[in-house]
């Protein structure tokens, strides 16, 4: 998922699950302002805060893959059970 989508989920998963924005930054051992903002806005400087939301609401692993093409970066955000890279033999 790109960045727009990791935002949607980290709302739908404060939003779904019951819990206080105050109760997720306990959680976390953030500020209550950094998990706010992080629900508030998009963007990179967010992502790892909403990556973290969605790995403890929805109890998945959140990993970022980028990838480099030439001077651009695309970045992707995977969740679910970690994938174990494969061995050339």
């Amino acid at each position: 998922m790109d960045k727009h989508q990791l935002h949607k989920r980290a709302r739908n998963a404060v939003k779904g699950s019951g819990s206080s924005q105050r109760d997720v930054a306990r959680a976390l051992d953030l500020n209550r302002s950094s998990v706010s903002r992080a629900l508030r806005n998009v963007g990179l400087k967010y992502a790892a805060v909403q990556a973290r939301i969605v790995s403890l609401l929805e109890g998945e692993p959140v990993e970022r893959r980028s990838r480099y093409h030439g001077r651009s970066v695309e970045h992707r955000w995977i969740v679910g059970p970690r994938e174990e890279p494969r061995s050339g033999a």
